[in-house]
Order: structure tokens, then C-alpha cells, then sequence
């Protein structure tokens, strides 16, 4: 009996050697489940900031293209303002050259008259014809060498225009994502947005950006919200209008 009891003894722990053991393995288990969850949380969050980060390029990839696209044909307005200056100042500079022609014609003319005079030689008749035709033909030539002056002075000043907007279009491209304005119309204006209103009492139109009170550059059109005017635009959106004491202004377009 007493041997029987000892091998109970023995087989009890075993069990309980075996009851250990296994709430050992299970705590492991427990703790590499946990690891694994962690794991598995770390992986979905890389998955979800890599989507994030392709949308991102995509996103920058349709800007660019956009970007490329506008630059290519502002380029092309841009080379056929320059084609139709080039072609004014050319009819221009033929024009100086006919009336440079004419005063040198106009100039000889009087010398003849001058000589004819002194000399008694020639019909007084013809002579007044001469002058005559001489003063109906240079102004007209001058008035021809105004209206092209005009026009080349016109073309050059598109030109310059076409030029500004080539370089506010680049910037405002690189500078902005492509959904900016749909995302400020959608909360409002705020620090950082530029905004185009238009002053309903005297008809003009503006371009404002609001920025913190030590970026404020008024001249240049950068309103701090301190200002009135920054102050009645926050939170406006396009469409909206505004009042600014006795000037009402009315939000054209939000960036």
C-alpha cells in the first residue's frame, strides 16, 4: 500500500509538473497572441499611410500635369503676342522710316522753294501746289506713325500682362494642391487664404491673402485678421459679401 502510494505520490507531480508547464506555454502563447495583435495594428496603420501617401502622388502627379498643361498654353498666347509685337514694331519702324522719308522729301522741297524763290525761276502756281500736297501727305503719315506707335505700345503692355500671369500661374500651381479651393470654399477663408473680392461701391477688384499679424503687408495685399477688412473676410466663402464700414466687398473666388 505504501508503495502504491508513493507512485501516486510520483504520478501527482508529474500532473502538477505538467500543470505548470502548461500554464507556462499558455501565458507564452498569450503574450505572442498579444505581440501578434500588435504586429497586425503596426501593418495595417503602414498600409493605410502608404494608400494615403499613393493618393498624395497622385494627387501632386494630376497637379503637375495640369500645371504642364496651362504652361504650355499660356507659352503659346505668350509666343503669339510676341509674334504680333514683332509684327507692329516691324510695320512701326517701316512707318518712322516713310515719314524720315517724307520729311527728307519735305526738306528738299523747300530748298527747291527757297531757290526757286530767290531766283524768280519757276510758276508761283506750281510752287503752292508743291506745299500744298507736302502739307496734306506729311500728316497723314505722321497720324499713320501714331496709331502704329499706339498699337505696338498696346501689344507690348498684353505682352507684360501675359508674362505676369505666366508667373502667378506657375506659382500658384507649384505652391497649392490641386483641391485647395474646394476644401477653403468648403470651410471658409482663414490664415493662408488668398481671395479675390470685388469692391461693389467703386467697381474694382482685388486680390487679398490673410496672414499673421508679422507677415502683414498691406501694399502688397497681405491682410492680417487684426485688420478690418481681414477680419469681416474670415470665414467668408465665394459668393459671399462682406461689409467693410460704408464699402461692401463681394468674395469672388476662394484659394
Amino acid at each position: 500500500l505504501e508503495q502504491n502510494s508513493e507512485q501516486f505520490r510520483q504520478k501527482e507531480n508529474e500532473i502538477l509538473g505538467m500543470t505548470d508547464s502548461l500554464k507556462e506555454l499558455q501565458e507564452q502563447v498569450d503574450s505572442q497572441r498579444d505581440s501578434n495583435k500588435k504586429i497586425e495594428d503596426e501593418l495595417k496603420i503602414e498600409v493605410k499611410s502608404k494608400e494615403k501617401t499613393q493618393k498624395d502622388l497622385t494627387a501632386l502627379e494630376n497637379a503637375s500635369q495640369q500645371v504642364s498643361k496651362v504652361m504650355q498654353t499660356l507659352k503659346k498666347q505668350f509666343e503669339d503676342a510676341k509674334a504680333e509685337l514683332n509684327i507692329s514694331i516691324d510695320d512701326r519702324n517701316k512707318a518712322e522710316r516713310v515719314l524720315e522719308a517724307e520729311k527728307t522729301e519735305h526738306e528738299k522741297l523747300k530748298e527747291d522753294l527757297e531757290f526757286l524763290q530767290g531766283t524768280t525761276i519757276g510758276s508761283e502756281e506750281g510752287t503752292e501746289r508743291k506745299i500744298k500736297a507736302m502739307e496734306v501727305e506729311i500728316p497723314k503719315e505722321k497720324e499713320l506713325a501714331g496709331e502704329m506707335n499706339a498699337e505696338a505700345q498696346k501689344l507690348s503692355d498684353s505682352n507684360k500682362e501675359l508674362e505676369e500671369k505666366i508667373k502667378e500661374a506657375r506659382i500658384e500651381s507649384l505652391s497649392k494642391p490641386e483641391n485647395t479651393t474646394d476644401v477653403n470654399n468648403a470651410t471658409g477663408a482663414s490664415i493662408g487664404t488668398s481671395l479675390i473680392v470685388k469692391n461693389l461701391t467703386k467697381e474694382t477688384e482685388h486680390t487679398f491673402e490673410l496672414v499673421n499679424a508679422e507677415d502683414a503687408n498691406i501694399p502688397q495685399g497681405k491682410i492680417p485678421l487684426s485688420n478690418p477688412i481681414g477680419k469681416s473676410l474670415e470665414g467668408s466663402k465665394e459668393g459671399d459679401e462682406v461689409k467693410v464700414g460704408p464699402t461692401t466687398f463681394k468674395v469672388l473666388k476662394v484659394n
